[in-house]
């Protein structure tokens, strides 16, 4: 359990540089990530050119600027199962995706995304997808019947 912990200068749960990361089980909780003038993301998880797969477990409880629970950007994030909870963040509570030309992806077949928090006038309580066509997110739950598709329609809000 990586529980309680505040990172000033690095996310705690860092995949980068071609990393891999699989979450079977577990629990992420109670994290945040904060450094003084300058906005942090995944509170929880930050991938960032790697690859973060999640089969089970929990992200609950944590706190960042963008993605509170998991933050993507350069990166790809596949979710086949497990839970993200709680988590809070003014773009993205449970999770916040950048896609574009060296962006992020976000594959979900399975789990949960439940609960999150876009803080004050924030995007997306649950998740957030910032493309250069401009922003979509979900401020409804997502169990493991909703399809998370930036490209569909289904229960997907535009930003204007």
């Amino acid at each position: 359990m990586l529980k309680g912990n505040v990172g000033n200068e690095y996310p705690l749960v860092y995949v980068g540089d071609s990393a891999e990361f699989v979450m079977y089980d577990g629990t992420i909780t109670g994290n945040t990530y904060s450094k003084e003038g300058e906005d942090c993301a995944g509170g929880g998880v930050n991938v960032e050119n790697g690859t973060f797969t999640m089969k089970g477990g929990t992200i609950s409880g944590n706190t960042a600027d963008a993605g509170g629970g998991v933050y993507v950007e350069e990166g790809t994030f596949t979710m086949s199962g497990g839970t993200i909870s709680g988590n809070t963040a003014a773009m993205g509570g449970g999770v916040a995706v950048i896609v574009g030309e060296d962006g992020g992806t976000f594959t979900k077949t399975g789990g949960t995304i439940h609960d999150n928090a876009a803080g004050g006038a924030g995007y997306g309580n649950q998740v957030f997808v910032m493309s250069e066509d401009g922003g979509k997110y979900r401020d409804d739950n997502a169990g493991p019947e909703v399809k998370l598709d930036s490209n569909t329609d289904d229960g997907w809000v535009v930003m204007e």
